[in-house]
């Protein structure tokens, strides 16, 4: 699953975009943001956008722009270490739904996304991992919840 992330489409490597304008960046985010949300993206920047368009650039520019998009991991990989990660914090419910999902998109399985917590289960008990599998498990309404508020 691990390879280069400059073989896609649009993604240079870190010495290429040393020079880069945000505008790049944005537009990496969004390309990235197109390949893994459920509406390309379009839901979250204009949310992001209205109520906080310097967040918007943040997350869209530097997260999924540069971060996203670097070399040495693709964006499979990268999805599943987002989950492992956010699933141990337990403290970002919408986002870790929101990286699940992005996650399938980008190739992963249900077993594969599990899986990713499990590491994280014995750091804090179990109780933040039962609720990562449930989040992992496939939508009841088609997807629709995907960004939507904190429940399973």
């Amino acid at each position: 699953m691990i390879a280069r992330a400059a073989n896609r489409p649009g993604v240079a490597e870190p010495s290429e975009r040393r020079d880069a304008s945000p505008d790049d960046a944005m537009a990496r985010g969004r390309a990235i943001l197109a390949e893994i949300a459920p509406d390309g993206g379009t839901q979250l920047i204009e949310t992001l956008e209205r109520s906080a368009p310097d967040f918007a650039r943040h997350v869209v520019g530097f997260a999924f722009g540069e971060i996203c998009a670097r070399p040495g991991l693709d964006l499979a990989t990268r999805e599943l270490l987002t989950v492992a990660a956010l699933a141990a914090l337990g403290t970002a419910p919408a986002q870790l739904r929101f990286h699940i999902r992005a996650a399938e998109r980008s190739g992963c399985t249900r077993a594969q996304i599990v899986e990713a917590t499990v590491p994280g289960w014995r750091l804090e008990g179990g109780r933040l991992g039962e609720g990562a599998v449930r989040r992992a498990r496939p939508p009841r309404h088609g997807g629709q919840e995907l960004v939507r508020g904190a429940g399973a």
